[in-house]
């Protein structure tokens, strides 16, 4: 594996950023746009290495990934994984077993990297990601937004806890890798939480539980901005998204058939 050898400068002033993407040859041609917005408006960083994790790129997906990348004097390197080692979770044509990577990307990834920001691949970058990148997690494994549903009830009870209120969508989600290593988790945490509980079909359901008192949770019409959901979010802040101010990141996922998706 190819690893990262430059150390993380302190928080607050960070010229390196670190970015995990999780990529199958099908889903190369929704990342180029994404990645691009995100070397584009993120010109404060000096160095910028996109993590990719894969199970099959193909040398020819693989090839173009480091051509744009390296064009824009941007770093890549690649991490293959045996999804073998998630047989026994829920798979689906939409949701592959790759997908289970982001529950474990401190066994992925080169132990000298302290955080790394996750994107999903049907997302657009519209603004600096310097202020999330830089956020303090100090006892927090994680930071990541709000899903919808559980966004509406936190709107309308802010003083209630509990997963209903505090549930995150994993479409982004800044790890402290320190802290994961520390924590010991395995993918037999997940297996073993699997014994006496019923898994739906996501991935976030396994981050939730097991890390439901470290994470630390972001405001979702900024960093993951679910554009199918625009009416209920303007509802939700009588008018206001983002204080006027165009979202961070938009995910293009529909939600409630608000509207048809179709990314860039």
């Amino acid at each position: 594996l190819q690893q990262s050898t430059d150390k993380l400068i302190t928080i607050g002033q960070y010229q390196k950023m670190d970015i995990m993407l999780i990529l199958d040859n099908d889903y190369v041609p929704y990342a180029l746009p994404f990645i691009c917005s995100l070397i584009c408006n993120n010109t404060w960083a000096r160095y910028i290495t996109f993590h990719i994790i894969t199970d099959n790129l193909s040398d020819i997906k693989k090839g173009i990934l480091q051509h744009l990348i390296s064009n824009y004097n941007c770093k890549c390197a690649f991490y293959y994984v045996d999804v073998s080692i998630f047989d026994g979770l829920k798979v689906s044509a939409q949701y592959p077993a790759l997908l289970y990577a982001k529950l474990i990307p401190h066994l992925i990834l080169p132990n000298d990297l302290e955080r790394v920001l996750y994107f999903d691949c049907d997302m657009i970058n519209l603004s600096s990601l310097k202020d999330l990148y830089s956020i303090d997690l100090n006892g927090y494994s994680m930071a990541a937004c709000y899903d919808v549903p559980a966004y509406q009830k936190h709107v309308a009870e802010p003083d209630r806890k509990g997963l209903d209120y505090e549930y995150v969508n994993s479409g982004t989600v800044l790890y402290n890798l320190a802290d994961l290593r520390q924590s010991g988790v395995t993918m037999n945490t997940y297996l073993n939480w699997l014994n006496n509980n019923i898994q739906r079909l996501y991935e976030e359901q396994l981050l939730n539980n097991i890390f439901k008192d470290k994470i630390l949770h972001l405001e979702p019409y900024k960093y993951n901005f679910h554009i199918g959901s625009r009416t209920l979010y303007s509802k939700l802040l009588n008018g206001k998204i983002a204080d006027g101010k165009v979202p961070y990141i938009i995910h293009y996922m529909p939600f409630k058939n608000d509207s048809p998706i179709i990314k860039p």
